[in-house]
Formats: structure tokens, C-alpha cells, sequence
């Protein structure tokens, strides 16, 4: 079901009191959009966005959102959208009405995937995330010979390999 502009920034006016639009803006809908949505200008050059659920499973998804949004707000250092109001739509559901946020979205690069450990290592959670030294690993009364060490007192490079770390550099 599409929905027009107008349609939308009647929605807009709904569920702000309010709000009065003068202009809309609508995002062109593609195939298989979970949402309609649209930008409008009210009289007090506010912009506001309006996100209309086009099925059921969509309104359920931004409720959750919404919900979560709200928690995070309190602890975010960054702006988060927080709808101002909400309106009931004919086909079931509800539509959003939130302050347009200005800006840009960040260009941080993408994070990695932790490594996976092999299922015959036995290893529950990764062994360290940072490389320590042998000797701060065990007791001294646990060790049967003595830890070879390089120059300067610094552990060898011989014997088994040190765990990479353990999180995702990101």
C-alpha cells in the first residue's frame, strides 16, 4: 500500500498536536520498504519525519525500536530519534512522528569478526586479550624448568604461540 505525501503529513498532523504542516517530502518507495516515509515542514520551520509500518511485522519491529531508542537516549552522548507522537492506521498499527535530526551519518570503517577458536581447543572464552609474559602466567612453584628468557630478561620467542587477541579490533 502506498501512501502519498499528503496522506503522511496528514498523519504528521495527527499525532503532534500541534503541527501543522507546509510542506512534505516523501521518500521514493521501493519494493520489499518495510516503511513509508516522509519529512515535513510545519509553520515554525520544524522538521519532523514520519514513519508509517507497511505490515504488521514492521510495526511490531519499530514498537521494539522505539522502546530501545528510549533506553539508550538516557545514555548516548549523541541525539537518538524519540517519536512525539504516535497515530493509529486503518490497516492496524501505528505511525511515528520524531524531530528530524540534522546531520550526517558517521563513516566508521566496518568492525571485524572475532576469531573463532577450533571446538578441540576446550577453550570456553578467549585465554587472554592482551599477551603477557610466561612468567606472570603461573606461580613459580608450579614451574618443573626454568623459563628461558631473551635479552634484556624478556621472555624467549621459543615454545608454543602466544593466543592472538581476543576482540575484534574495532
Amino acid at each position: 500500500m502506498d501512501r502519498s505525501p499528503s496522506f503522511l503529513a496528514a498523519l504528521a498532523s495527527a499525532a503532534v498536536p500541534g503541527l501543522d504542516p507546509v510542506s512534505v517530502e516523501a521518500l521514493p518507495t521501493l519494493p520489499g520498504q518495510s516503511f513509508d516515509v516522509a519529512f515535513v515542514q510545519d509553520q515554525e520551520h520544524r522538521r519532523w519525519v514520519v514513519r508509517a509500518p507497511r505490515t504488521d511485522v514492521a510495526g511490531a519491529e519499530m514498537d521494539r525500536a522505539v522502546a530501545l531508542l528510549g533506553l539508550l537516549a538516557r545514555r548516548l552522548p549523541f541525539a537518538v530519534p524519540a517519536p512525539k507522537g504516535f497515530v493509529a492506521l486503518e490497516a492496524g498499527g501505528r505511525a511515528a512522528v520524531y524531530p528530524f535530526l540534522p546531520g550526517h551519518p558517521s563513516s566508521s570503517p566496518p568492525c571485524r569478526p572475532a576469531p573463532a577458536w577450533p571446538p578441540s581447543s576446550g577453550a570456553r572464552w578467549p585465554p587472554c586479550t592482551t599477551p603477557t609474559p610466561r612468567s606472570s602466567r603461573r606461580p613459580a612453584s608450579r614451574r618443573t624448568t626454568p623459563t628461558p628468557t631473551g635479552p634484556a630478561g624478556s621472555p624467549s620467542s621459543t615454545g608454543p604461540p602466544r593466543p592472538a587477541a581476543c576482540r575484534p579490533a574495532c
